[in-house]
């Protein structure tokens, strides 16, 4: 249910910046991008992902899939894109990175190892927060404390 109305969020959010772009949209041709509320990713990183680029011209149906593109990457949690006569701008805000991962109180499962298969799954120092992924090894950690009899494990993140 939680994802279902991310998801609905997610769409209304969309439709809501597509309208604005719709009601003041005409067709321009990108003199310049400017990439407003970046903080660890670099703006080149943005470019790279970003499906326009200068002197090409946009469409006013375009720019749901230019939100859509930048969605994909996995780094933002929003994506807001206006136009100042001929500049494309694009307003992200990133989703949080991990700083440290820390495992008290196990005694059970090899900690080296729990680490090497949370950074396989995704769930590393330094990379994108992802709260599905943490919710995903929880559950899996629980699967496998249970197999192991032990039913009164209580995991906190």
């Amino acid at each position: 249910m939680k994802k279902f109305l991310k998801y609905i969020r997610s769409l209304l959010l969309l439709s809501v910046v597509v309208a604005s772009l719709l009601a003041s949209a005409e067709p321009f041709v990108v003199q310049d991008i400017r990439v407003e509320g970046l903080q660890r990713i670099s703006a080149g990183t943005v470019f790279n992902y970003l499906p326009v680029r200068i002197g090409q011209q946009i469409q006013p149906e375009e720019t749901a899939a230019i939100i859509r593109e930048l969605y994909k990457t996995g780094f933002f949690k929003d994506v807001r894109l206006e136009r100042e006569d001929d500049v494309l701008i694009i307003f992200v805000q990133e989703r949080p990175a991990i700083a440290q991962i820390g495992i008290t109180g196990n005694k059970t499962l090899d900690t080296e190892q729990l680490l090497a298969g949370l950074k396989d799954i995704g769930l590393a120092e330094g990379r994108t927060f992802d709260r599905s992924v943490l919710e995903r090894i929880e559950q899996e950690l629980e699967r496998q404390y249970f197999n192991q009899g032990k039913y009164a494990v209580r995991l906190t993140s």
